[in-house]
């Protein structure tokens, strides 16, 4: 199957929310092939379909297109370090969320590595400790006859990391360029899909072949009047 082939079965399995496999493909001659063939995947998905099936679809086509993937590569349980470059301010993220309206997504904030994460804490956490035994007994000894060497310890500890904190994170917010550690697969990323529309399930034969043409019509350039149902995709429209 051509390029052309390619994308009409991608658009076709984004739009319906069905997966059309090769062997789908290899019997596909007809615009009437391909509106039963999507119309009996359909009516068999009933009560079954995944909330993020139509989701998947979508951001495979998306990946295949950003990163030059084989189609038969992605699927939900690829990871997405062998697709995506390691660091996500890369252009091709960028693309990518343009490509699936991450708007409508809830399309996951980059994060800081778990190293520098880590590394923060640790340094916030040290650096209070140390600020509140140097500053009470020097700085602040009126503070200790108040509450106590002890309590006035904990009052500039706690300050210390009140101020610290909020100030590493936003020093380091350009390290944010990794996904978060639970998002690992292609399949993770598309469960954020928020909602499916039960109506793509509930299509008669005839809306089918309406949304067909439509997609034939955009994918292959047929005007509407060539175009036919039974057509030869490749004879009559010129698919390669």
């Amino acid at each position: 199957m051509g390029l052309d082939g390619v994308e009409l079965i991608m658009a076709v399995e984004e739009e319906f929310g069905v997966e059309l496999s090769d062997a789908d493909a290899g019997k596909l001659r007809t615009p009437r092939d391909l509106v039963d063939c999507v119309f009996g995947k359909i009516q068999a998905a009933q009560g079954e379909t995944c909330r993020s099936q139509r989701a998947f679809y979508r951001l495979r086509r998306a990946i295949c297109a950003q990163t030059g993937a084989l189609r038969k590569t992605v699927t939900p349980a690829t990871p997405l370090a062998d697709l995506l470059p390691k660091d996500l301010k890369d252009p091709i993220w960028q693309a990518l969320r343009r490509t699936v309206e991450a708007e409508k997504w809830r399309w996951p904030g980059l994060v800081r590595p778990p190293g520098l994460v880590r590394a923060l804490a640790n340094g916030v956490c040290l650096f209070s400790i140390v600020a509140s035994f140097v500053l009470v007994p020097r700085v602040l000894p009126s503070l200790a006859d108040g509450l106590g060497l002890f309590g006035a310890r904990v009052v500039v500890l706690l300050a210390a990391a009140c101020v610290l904190g909020p100030l590493a994170a936003l020093l380091t917010r350009p390290q944010r360029r990794y996904l978060p550690v639970k998002i690992k697969r292609v399949g993770d990323l598309a469960r954020l899909w928020p909602s499916i529309n039960p109506a793509a399930f509930s299509l008669t034969r005839e809306q089918v072949a309406e949304k067909i043409r439509t997609i034939v019509q955009e994918q292959l350039g047929v005007t509407p009047e060539k175009y036919r149902e039974d057509g030869d995709f490749v004879r009559d429209f010129g698919m390669d």
